[in-house]
């Protein structure tokens, strides 16, 4: 009904949506990367005797406030 109203409007829209699509795709991507880094950032090696350990480790929250 609305393509035989305004086609050019249509399309517009049609346009902005995939638009909109991908760059909502894109910005989950790059927050299930940022993920990744964290959690592999987390990772703390620890050495003795030439044998490497890999554990996770939480981050320390710090209680001092400026």
């Amino acid at each position: 009904m609305f393509c035989m109203m305004d086609e050019e409007l249509v399309l517009a829209c049609q346009s902005k949506l995939e638009e909109d699509l991908k760059s909502s795709m894109a910005a989950e991507k790059r927050r299930l990367t940022w993920e990744r880094l964290e959690t592999a950032a987390s990772f703390k090696l620890v050495g003795g005797g030439g044998g490497n350990i890999s554990f996770l480790v939480n981050p320390a929250i710090c209680s001092i406030t400026c």
